[in-house]
């Protein structure tokens, strides 16, 4: 199997998920090792370091993009309190 690298961290659950869930629609495979166990405690994500976003080393770099995007989007459509 192919190395996987941290593409994101997230300190919300929600922001994991929703991250997750659009990195897999455009193609992208990516895992979140740890989700279960840190879903369990609320506040255990902040003391871990967050939710770890992993994907393949070869599609790290897309997959920053396409999440920095998402980002820039959602801030242009005022989704985002800046």
């Amino acid at each position: 199997m192919a190395d996987l690298l941290v593409a994101a961290l997230f300190l919300e659950r929600s922001e994991a998920i929703v991250a997750h869930g659009l990195l897999e629609s455009e193609g992208v495979y990516a895992v979140m090792p740890d989700f279960n166990v840190m879903s369990v405690e609320p506040g255990f994500a902040f003391t871990q370091g967050g939710f770890r976003l992993l994907v393949r080393a070869d599609e790290v770099d897309r997959a920053r993009a396409i999440l920095r995007d998402a980002q820039v989007a959602s801030a242009e459509a005022g989704n985002v309190a800046e």
